[in-house]
């Protein structure tokens, strides 16, 4: 079964512009360090050229780059060692077995009773993490009949997208930083090095996988207001 994805929109670009312009830092500082260490001087003349353009380049390279994170934050957050549970990030597994069946009994009642048969075939799939959730469809059915009310869940998506992008790049550098103090530490044997290590934890780590935490409630949310507002509707429909 063909299902349409839900649209990649307005606040998701918003979104990843300051993921991007964190991300594109890292790229200009491991270009600098390793690959071509005159790369400040070429941006301090292209500044000196058109501040304009300067920062029209920086904006569409954060832009750019801020969809690259996304991507591969999302790839990276879906493996099963870094996430505990193999469910996926879905409200609609949160319901109770009542709810999840009046939810596929009402996309049955719009779309075909072949659409809400198909559904209840999957449901135990998508609960056992053996499916995907584009894969099972249920969320783009119910989108799709509250899209256009549904700005508040758009923004809770973006918010989400951004706090896990951001949380993948913090654990970027955090890895990073750790690497070149383990370093030091070990052929050094400075120990201040091992404080360094411990604030890192404290200071990077930790926050970085809070935010990561941050962003699956806010999916979840997204999830709920979508859901809820589709039983709502739906009845409407029915009546």
């Amino acid at each position: 079964m063909q299902t349409n994805n839900i649209p990649f929109n307005f606040y998701d670009h918003v979104a990843c512009i300051f993921p991007g312009s964190i991300f594109l830092s890292y790229i200009l500082y491991i270009m600098d360090r390793f690959f071509y260490p005159n790369i400040s001087n070429y941006l301090i003349e292209l500044n000196a050229f058109s501040s304009l353009l300067f920062i029209l380049i920086l904006v569409i390279a954060s832009f750019t780059c801020g969809h690259i994170a996304y991507s591969v934050s999302k790839w990276s957050f879906e493996l099963k060692p870094i996430i505990s549970s193999s469910k996926p990030v879905d409200k609609f597994l949160d319901y109770s077995p009542h709810k999840q069946t009046e939810i596929i009994e009402e996309v049955s009642n719009i779309y075909g009773i072949s659409t809400g048969d198909y559904l209840h075939s999957k449901l135990i799939e998508y609960k056992n993490g053996e499916i995907s959730g584009a894969t099972f469809g249920l969320k783009n059915y119910c989108y799709a009949l509250v899209e256009r009310k549904e700005a508040k869940h758009d923004m809770f998506i973006a918010i989400a997208d951004f706090l896990r992008s951001t949380s993948f790049l913090m654990i970027l550098g955090f890895v990073y930083l750790e690497f070149i103090t383990i370093w030091d530490l070990v052929f050094k044997n400075d120990i201040l090095d091992l404080f360094k290590c411990i604030a890192l934890i404290i200071f990077i780590l930790i926050p970085s996988l809070t935010l990561f935490n941050r962003s699956i409630r806010l999916r979840k949310a997204a999830d709920s207001v979508i859901y809820s507002q589709f039983l709502y509707d739906a009845k409407k429909v029915s009546d």
